[in-house]
């Protein structure tokens, strides 16, 4: 929910009670990672997701993960089966009835089949790279996804573009930042991508040296 001290939506612990034909209630915000924190923050919103079903079962989280106000900036949630099919796709409703082991599951640059990947995600989670469609920006990019599996269903968010070494993922040689994600990640996350990129640098030079 909206924490209007911050600005931000986090996960709001509430206690709610009606009383002659009112609802009372009120609560705490529970501050999460930020959108600078790449893989903490893209965790942290698959968890919301997750919790949001311990609370309200399956069809309502379903429901809301299919309206555009479930997305956060780039990031939102989407939701397959147990057989593969997606429940939820926010920002693609089209994809709603596809399923992850046809063409939607295929990478549309190398042809790799990463619904098999998203499959085999076990409820510690799991982080896959794949080329895909930015909703945002109509082209294909590179995204960073994180999918948990939980009691049946998989639960998946992630990003696109930011290369993995500023959050400790492993190096995939992609190093293209979009336009207008410096200004996002701030002075901290400028400093950690300098530093990625110089230890990257170096341990290159140390290989190539070997």
């Amino acid at each position: 929910f909206g924490n209007p001290a911050s600005g931000r939506y986090e996960s709001k612990h509430a206690w709610v009670m009606m009383h002659d034909g009112l609802i009372f209630g009120s609560g705490w915000y529970e501050d999460g990672p930020s959108r600078a924190n790449l893989s903490g923050f893209t965790k942290a919103f698959v968890q919301q997701a997750i919790n949001l079903y311990g609370a309200i079962g399956r069809d309502g989280t379903v429901d809301y993960y299919n309206t555009a106000e479930s997305a956060d900036g780039q990031w939102y949630v989407f939701i397959a089966d147990e057989d593969g099919l997606v429940i939820a796709h926010p920002t693609i409703p089209a994809n709603v009835g596809e399923n992850l082991l046809g063409e939607i599951g295929v990478d549309p640059t190398t042809d790799h089949p990463f619904g098999l990947d998203i499959l085999g995600a076990t409820g510690q989670g799991q982080w896959f790279r794949h080329n895909y469609l930015n909703p945002y920006s109509g082209e294909i990019e590179r995204k960073n996804t994180w999918v948990v599996r939980h009691d049946g269903l998989f639960f998946s968010s992630g990003w696109y573009g930011i290369p993995p070494d500023i959050v400790g993922l492993p190096a995939t040689g992609d190093r293209t930042i979009p336009a207008g994600w410096i200004l996002a990640i701030g002075l901290g996350g400028l400093f950690t991508l300098a530093a990625g990129t110089g230890t990257l640098f170096l341990q290159r030079r140390m290989r190539r040296a070997g």
